[in-house]
C-alpha cells in the first residue's frame, strides 16, 4: 500500500518528465525562430514559443499544486524550487509577450539563460584548473 507522499512523488515525476518534454518542445521552437529571418516565419514561431512556455507553466502550476497538498520538508523545498522556475518563466513569457521586438527579446533572454550556465562553469573550471596545478607542484616537490 502507498502512501499519499509517495502518491505526490509519482505524480511529481511524472510531471517533471512532462516539463522535459515541453521544455525541449521550448527550446527546440526557441532556437529555430532565432534561425528565422522572414517577419511572417518569425511572427508565426512566436506563436508557438508562447504556446509552449505557456503548456510549461500549466505543467509547472500543476507541481505547486501537489506540493502544498503534503506538507513535508522534502515538499517544501521542492515546491520553493518549483516556485522560483515558475516565476522565471512566468517573467520571461511577460517579457516576450508584452515586446515591440519578440526577436530581439527571445535573444535577449536567451542570453542570459546561457550566461546563467556558463559563469558557474567558468568558476569550477578554473578552481578545477588550479587544483590540478596545485597537485602537480605538490608531486614535483616530494620528488625533489
Amino acid at each position: 500500500m502507498s502512501t499519499s507522499g509517495q502518491v505526490a512523488d509519482g505524480q511529481l515525476a511524472d510531471l517533471e518528465t512532462q516539463y522535459g518534454r515541453a521544455k525541449a518542445d521550448y527550446d527546440s521552437k526557441v532556437t529555430a525562430a532565432l534561425a528565422m529571418t522572414t517577419a511572417t516565419d518569425i511572427n508565426a514561431a512566436m506563436t508557438g514559443i508562447l504556446a509552449a512556455e505557456q503548456k510549461m507553466i500549466d505543467i509547472l502550476n500543476q507541481m505547486v499544486s501537489i506540493t502544498t497538498q503534503m506538507p513535508t520538508p522534502d515538499l517544501d523545498r521542492k515546491r520553493r524550487q518549483l516556485l522560483d522556475r515558475l516565476h522565471a518563466l512566468q517573467a520571461h513569457y511577460n517579457e516576450l509577450s508584452g515586446s515591440n521586438d519578440q526577436l530581439e527579446t527571445l535573444r535577449r533572454i536567451r542570453e542570459r539563460e546561457e550566461e546563467k550556465f556558463e559563469g558557474p562553469f567558468l568558476v569550477y573550471s578554473g578552481l578545477f584548473i588550479l587544483g590540478c596545478l596545485g597537485l602537480a607542484a605538490a608531486m614535483v616537490m616530494r620528488g625533489v
